[in-house]
């Protein structure tokens, strides 16, 4: 298929270069459904109107291909049970874009994600790749994995310019810095949640944040302080046993530096 694109379809379906589904228009894949992508570069699934994938545990939707440029979500996107790999970005979600995924598997991309607008994302699986950038909306990750598989060296795993959300019973690890905000418009909370395999767990400017009942494990300072505004609660994590590192020249932006936790977390990271 090429070209305007809408219906349901399944089983092996092949896109030749560049297909689109329009505004007012929906493209369904039934479970199991395997979408090929070929072109190479300038090939390219992009939904202006919406993008619905009924993938299961048994029979997942998988859309690939060989260094194709990737799906572009600028209306919505709604998935279960997905795999997309092997693209320069595996998911790009535009500003006007809405995107909901469970059980969302991304893998063997350049970027695995570059969103506009945030997401909602449950049981998220993102292997791999350059750092994840959130431009704006929120980001909200639940049970999810990002395994940039780089630890201490890589690039940041999750970049903040704009936006904020929510991490909760999650893991973001394998990379520099799993959580670097620039800024954030929105307050961005991670709760429950293991940020570990890094120099720098976290990197924070311009925000308003809580961390509550994590595990953070780094080579170097647990929170560095890059600039700008900050009010942070940070009580009541764990950090390998011992009080938090806290790199800042105005450490009364962070609350509850006293209130750490010398025992690991019950139920921490994902269920």
């Amino acid at each position: 298929m090429s070209g305007d694109v809408a219906g349901r379809l399944c089983g092996d379906i092949t896109v030749d270069g560049q297909a689109t589904v329009q505004a007012g228009e929906t493209l369904t894949l039934c479970a199991g459904a395997r979408v090929v992508v070929d072109g190479g570069p300038n090939a390219i699934l992009r939904v202006a109107g919406a993008l619905v994938t009924e993938g299961t545990p048994d029979a997942p939707v998988v859309i690939e291909g060989q260094a194709w440029a990737g799906l572009q979500v600028g209306g919505r996107f709604e998935a279960s049970h997905t795999r997309i790999s092997g693209a320069e970005n595996c998911l790009v979600g535009l500003r006007d874009g809405v995107i909901t995924a469970a059980h969302l598997h991304l893998s063997d991309c350049v970027t695995t994600m570059n969103l506009a607008n945030g997401g909602d994302f449950r049981f998220l699986t993102a292997l791999g790749g350059s750092s994840i950038r959130i431009g704006g909306g929120a980001l909200n990750l639940t049970d999810s994995v990002v395994d940039l598989q780089r630890p201490v060296v890589g690039p940041d795993c999750l970049v903040f310019a704009r936006g904020g959300g929510t991490i909760e019973h999650s893991r973001v690890t394998g990379c520099h810095c799993p959580l670097h905000v620039n800024a954030a418009d929105l307050p961005v909370v991670v709760t429950d949640s293991i940020l570990d395999g890094a120099s720098y767990p976290v990197m924070l400017a311009n925000l308003q944040a809580t961390f509550h009942r994590n595990h953070m494990s780094g080579t170097s300072d647990d929170f560095l302080d890059i600039g700008g505004q900050i009010t942070a609660d940070i009580a009541d994590n764990y950090y390998d046993g011992g009080p938090p590192t806290v790199n800042s020249g105005n450490r009364g932006q962070f609350s509850g530096i006293d209130a750490w936790r010398n025992a690991p977390v019950p139920g921490v990271g994902p269920r």
